[in-house]
């Protein structure tokens, strides 16, 4: 029997709960979305945007797209979407000289790089 998605990302919490949960908070703060709505299957703006930009965030914390998608109850073509679609927003291509960097607008989100600020 294949999983459903919230048994799906059930799993995938047990497995980076602590960046997840600070990526989400993030997104929460700076779009003043419910946490519900962006874990939701809405494809209504600016839901998927700031969805896009949570993924994106997950992926630049070492996350593997699989992960991601895991925890936004997708699958990874989806994140690859996103990727490519914040890429867009953000005026870059995949192979371009700058990665895509959301940076973090309060000091509590885990960027995995915590030695340098």
């Amino acid at each position: 029997m294949t999983d459903t998605p919230a048994q799906l990302a059930a799993k995938a919490m047990a497995v980076r709960p602590a960046e997840f949960e600070a990526v989400l908070a993030w997104v929460i703060a700076e779009s003043g979305l419910p946490r519900a709505d962006i874990l939701s299957q809405s494809r209504t703006e600016p839901l998927t945007t700031w969805r896009q930009i949570a993924m994106v965030r997950c992926c630049e914390l070492g996350m593997s797209r699989p992960e991601v998608g895991r925890y936004f109850g997708r699958d990874q073509s989806s994140v690859t979407h996103a990727v490519r679609a914040v890429e867009r927003m953000a005026g870059m291509t995949p192979n371009g000289p700058n990665p895509v960097t959301i940076p973090p607008q309060s000091g509590n989100m885990v960027t995995g790089n915590e030695g340098e600020r």
